[in-house]
Order: structure tokens, then sequence, then C-alpha cells
């Protein structure tokens, strides 16, 4: 009897120790550690950036002023962890990445995360707002979270560097009446109000285009814009559809933001390239002009209805409606009967951390 009661104990810690694992958030370590040894721990934050390409009006490829009232991601689990990185690249790709793969335990993708491999996760949705200015801002970015050390069995987070991150973004989903995630500074009226505007999407953009090169578009002409991309895929779900990046290395300033020292703290970033989208007519990038769609495909279905007051024309349109009036209107317009497929490209792309780029 002894040994069966011992047996039982054991199995009940081990399911208690699973249990704790999966929370608000999850971190999880190697299975091999020693259960007696004693590591030391920190925090790790995770912050969403829009930058200057959606926080500042800028100029698209295509001559129009693109100026943004909101830019909203749903986030999905993004997930920290301590990757193999080729130092000697500034555009190093995590090696771990590429092994073999386990499910420890449920609340965010694995993705891109090598069986026993140290990593810490915001577990569930998050939208957020990359236009707006955060409450109270550190370097006009949004702290979607943290996780941070609480006891011995949850929320672990080790020392180590934490230097890629993953994270999706998926549909949001509205379940009796309510949001299903959390609106980083955002309060609870205008959390719900931006969900249920974008409910069955991940990504919603809205603001005014104004001509600013006569010479590609007509001068000074106002056009607002709607638009909602990357819904629920036919037979699929909310959680697998959207898009998904990974081993997203840091580039940029400070050097090792993800470093967790004894009772400190380290940081990842989300960081989101508008321009991948619109092109960039101030600083021309050919390689990253070549594949944006720019804003002329979106001027090429706007109507002179149901718009606001200072715009010419305007469109609200989701990502169905658009394929749908490019495809009708490549019979006249020839370069249309690529803008579907760009635009699908460049939301690929449209996910970094910093400077460094992404596997998607």
């Amino acid at each position: 009897m002894p040994r069966k009661e011992t047996t039982w104990i054991g199995v009940l810690g081990i399911l208690i120790a699973l249990v704790l694992c999966v929370g608000l958030t999850a971190s999880c370590s190697s299975s091999d550690d020693d259960p007696a040894e004693v590591r030391s721990t920190g925090t790790v934050e995770f912050y969403a950036n829009g930058e200057d390409f959606i926080r500042a009006p800028f100029v698209s490829k295509d001559g129009w002023e693109m100026a943004f009232d909101h830019f909203f991601v749903n986030l999905f689990g993004p997930t920290a962890v301590q990757g193999e990185v080729d130092s000697g690249s500034q555009t190093a790709s995590v090696q771990s990445a590429f092994g073999d793969v386990r499910i420890q335990h449920a609340g965010h993708p694995h993705t891109g995360i090598t069986a026993g491999t140290e990593h810490a996760a915001l577990v569930g949705d998050y939208l957020v707002d990359l236009h707006q200015t955060p409450l109270e801002p550190e370097d006009d970015r949004t702290l979607v979270g943290f996780v941070s050390h609480l006891d011995g069995l949850s929320n672990r987070v080790f020392t180590g560097n934490y230097n890629s991150v993953n994270f999706n973004i998926k549909p949001v989903e509205i379940s009796g009446g309510s949001y299903t995630g959390t609106c980083p500074a955002m309060d609870a009226d205008a959390c719900l109000d931006s969900a249920q505007a974008m409910h069955g999407y991940s990504l919603r953009m809205t603001g005014t285009a104004t001509c600013v090169d006569a010479s590609l578009c007509t001068p000074d002409e106002v056009v607002g814009f709607d638009i909602r991309l990357l819904p629920v895929l036919e037979g699929e779900t909310a959680l697998t559809s959207g898009l998904s990046w990974s081993s997203c290395t840091w580039v940029g300033e400070p050097l090792n933001p993800g470093l967790v020292v004894p009772n400190g703290t380290g940081w990842v970033e989300m960081t989101f390239h508008s321009d991948h989208i619109f092109g960039n007519g101030e600083e021309p990038d050919p390689d990253l002009d070549e594949f944006a769609p720019g804003f002329a495909p979106f001027r090429s279905v706007a109507a002179a209805t149901g718009c606001q007051a200072g715009e010419d024309l305007c469109v609200t349109a989701n990502q169905a409606q658009l394929r749908a009036a490019w495809e009708a209107g490549a019979a006249l317009e020839p370069e249309l009967q690529y803008a579907y497929g760009m635009l699908i490209y460049a939301l690929g792309t449209l996910g970094h951390c910093g400077e460094g780029h992404c596997l998607h």
C-alpha cells in the first residue's frame, strides 16, 4: 500500500505542474532540468510597434500621402524564445527553429520552437491599435503584456537571452457580445467597439490618402479608406486563419534587448511595416516597392457615396470585395490583375522584429 500511495502522489504532482503551466501566461523549460535545481528568473515584456509608417503620414510609392486614423491588429500568443543565432549576421535566423517540434502545453502556438527550448508566451488574443498614442507610452509603442516569475511552478522566465519572437495575427472573435481577448491601452468601451468593427478579421486600417504627386494621381484628391483584411478562411476556424511569423530576430538598438538577468527585465518587439503594403515614395526601395501594391488599387474601387467630410471619394471594403473588384476591373486596368497577389504577399512580409525579418 505505501508504494501505491507514493505513485498516486507523484502522478498528482505532475498533473498540478502541467495545469499551472497553462494560465494567462505560459513559460516552460526543458524536461531535462533537475527538479532540485534552483534557477534564476526575471521578466519578459512584449511590445507592439507600428513605427512612423503607421503613426505619422508618409508618401506611398504612387504619390499618395497615407494618414492612418487606426491600424488594428489582433495578436495571438506572442512568444519570446531563447534561440541559437548566427552572431556574424545582422539578419540572423534562429537555428533552433528547424529542429523537431513537440507541443509541450496548450495556450499559444509552438511553430518554430524546438522541443525543450526556453520560451515565454502571452496566451490568447490581444487587440492593438498601432496608430494610437498608447497609455503612458514608452517610445511610442504599446506594452502588450509581460511574463514574470511568481513562484516556483508558474510563470517561470528563466534567465538568458530571449533573442527572437514568434507571433500571429488571427481573426477577432466575439462571444456572448464580448471580445474574447484583451485590449492593451484601450478602455472597455473602445475595446468592444474596435473588436466588433473587425469581427472575423485579423487586421483593419482606416484613414485618408491625399494625392501629392500630380504626375501619378489627381492633385489634392482625398480618399477615405476603411479596409478589413485576413478573414476566417473557408473551411477553417479563426485559430487556423490569419498570419504567423516565427524566428523574428531583433535588428536595431539597443543590442540584446531580450537579455534577462536575475530579477531583471528583457523585452521583445513585434514591429509592423505598412510601407510593405504601400511602398515608400520618399525613400524608394526598388526591392520593396516592386512587390508593394501601393494605394492606387484601393483608389480604383473608391466611390463618392458614404464619405466623411473632406473626402472626395472613399472605399470601405473587405478582402473578398477587393479581390472581386480588382478582378472585374482588370479588363480596363490590366495592372489590377496583379493587385490581389501583391497584397497577399505584402501582408506576409508585414511582421518584423525591429528591422529584423521573420519566417512566414
